[in-house]
């Protein structure tokens, strides 16, 4: 059924569409009214998820991470020849079966589970996902693309363990969407950054497709792309009864808070101006303080919620505080590339990742003014896209690169090389890799690349402790010999 026929979501889709559209299968009327019949499309719903989880079923299990369950073989009888009356004993033997066991080192850390795809994401460049913080399996994934080229129509799929091969809700835009975030004060709303400047927020309660709230009409609304949007607690790490606020960064140079009042009310907190950077040579200090620098990431401090990081195309990290808006509190240089993600270790705040267009990912310490390591494998020659902490071990973090590869680093193992590496061989050519994603209740990591398929692996023997104990892990690996935190100050004085 599943190979050879289509499933009931696509049949379903060509036949709203087919009057329109003159390719596909063509239905006559009588046909259209049987198959978009409402009690049809329910019994046919209902197959389908039992086909997909009969069909997925070991997959399933070790998203789920449930025990395994090793059934016992049998082996053939054997006469105890020390018991008299030939007395027989049965010999059992716990044994997995062999299409589950790992090949060799690498699939025994990560091993590929299955893929989320359908015919309406062929093609289209995932430009960012979240997990829902309620509905763990929820997962919204925003198709656009990369390209410079005039703006286009775009989509947000919301995918679910019920049918990897078809998304639960598709959602057309009129603009490239960018990025989205998931509220955790309130997990019916979706946060999305559009290519046009816009920012919605869309209730996944309805399903009409149209977002409840957007600042198309607002003066603050942003004038470029907008690269990364995130809800941001104003408790602090996590805390949801004081309130939360939406935060947007854009190529305008702007990074502007949005409050959910009478529409979306603005406040600018930053503007991102021009440094010059000492590692890029053909960059001048000619009129740097009259020029924006187009932002590409931030993330928040859970400990300080009124302090981020941002990054810019400069290959420059901004350390900002929404108390301050016309300066930066400190400035970091080391990438000779554009940054495209910046990440604060969710268990030691005094860290944070960054990615860059120079083929690097560089850990720093923002007490620090140089980066502390420099991550780059020594096959790697592209831009590295995207990366992302683990939720679960406080050393290990995840990074995905133009070229298609994928490698998972745990510091605590090995500060030179990855210790999971999945890329294409050479001369091969895959697309390329532009998300990377860990679920935050199950040992699961998820890819995304430019051809529109989402890609499921599960994570073997990587889990953690507790916070103090994951805290205490990253410091002892970072800093062997004690680690006594200062201000930037006293650092540059004692080095």
């Amino acid at each position: 059924y599943m190979g050879t026929r289509l499933q009931y979501s696509e049949v379903k889709s060509t036949v709203e569409v087919s009057n329109q559209q003159p390719a596909g299968p063509q239905y006559t009327e009588e046909e259209a009214r049987v198959l978009l019949n409402n009690n049809l499309n329910s019994s046919l719903k209902f197959v389908e998820r039992i086909l997909n989880q009969s069909s997925y079923q070991k997959q399933y299990i070790q998203y789920r991470n449930y025990p395994e369950i090793k059934p016992e073989k049998l082996f053939e009888f054997q006469e105890d020849s020390k018991k008299k009356g030939g007395i027989r004993a049965r010999n059992f033997a716990s044994a997995q079966l062999t299409e589950d066991q790992p090949k060799n080192d690498q699939e025994t850390i990560v091993s590929k589970l299955f893929n989320m795809k359908c015919s309406l994401s062929q093609g289209k460049t995932i430009t960012y996902c979240d997990w829902n913080h309620v509905n763990n399996d929820l997962l919204a994934v925003t198709y656009g693309s990369y390209d410079l080229t005039p703006d286009c129509e775009g989509s947000i799929m919301f995918w679910t363990l019920k049918n990897p091969h078809w998304p639960e809700r598709v959602i057309k835009t009129p603009s490239k969407p960018m990025s989205c975030s998931f509220s955790r004060a309130n997990p019916n709303l979706l946060s999305v950054g559009f290519y046009n400047g816009i920012v919605a927020i869309y209730d996944v309660r309805k399903s009409d497709g149209k977002p409840a709230i957007e600042n198309r009409e607002s003066p603050g609304k942003h004038l470029d792309a907008v690269w990364e949007v995130k809800w941001v607690s104003k408790g602090g790490a996590g805390a949801t009864d004081k309130g939360e606020t939406l935060v947007s960064i854009s190529s305008d140079g702007r990074v502007v808070e949005w409050a959910m009042k009478k529409g979306l009310e603005f406040q600018e907190l930053m503007v991102l101006k021009r440094q010059a950077n000492k590692f890029v040579k053909e960059e001048t200090n000619e009129g740097l303080n009259f020029r924006l620098s187009s932002g590409f990431s931030f993330d928040f401090f859970t400990t300080e919620p009124s302090v981020y990081l941002s990054c810019t195309e400069d290959g420059t990290i901004h350390r900002c505080s929404k108390s301050y808006t016309e300066q930066y509190l400190n400035t970091y240089f080391g990438h000779r590339g554009p940054i495209y993600k910046v990440r604060v270790n969710p268990f030691c705040n005094d860290i944070f990742l960054t990615c860059s267009a120079d083929w690097t990912c560089k850990l720093w310490n923002f007490l620090e003014e140089k980066e502390k390591y420099s991550f780059q494998s020594q096959d790697l020659m592209d831009e590295v896209y995207d990366i992302e902490w683990s939720p679960y071990s406080s050393t290990v973090f995840a990074s995905v690169a133009r070229d298609g590869r994928l490698e998972l680093w745990d510091l605590k193992e090995s500060l030179l090389d990855p210790i999971y590496k999945d890329k294409p061989a050479e001369n091969a050519k895959w697309p390329m890799k532009t998300v990377v994603k860990f679920s935050r209740h199950n040992p699961i990591l998820l890819t995304g690349d430019a051809d529109g398929d989402i890609q499921v692996n599960r994570i073997h023997g990587l889990d953690g402790g507790n916070e103090k104990e994951e805290n205490e892990k990253l410091i002892k690996v970072l800093y062997p010999n004690g680690y006594q935190r200062m201000s930037r100050e006293q650092n540059e004085s004692t080095a």
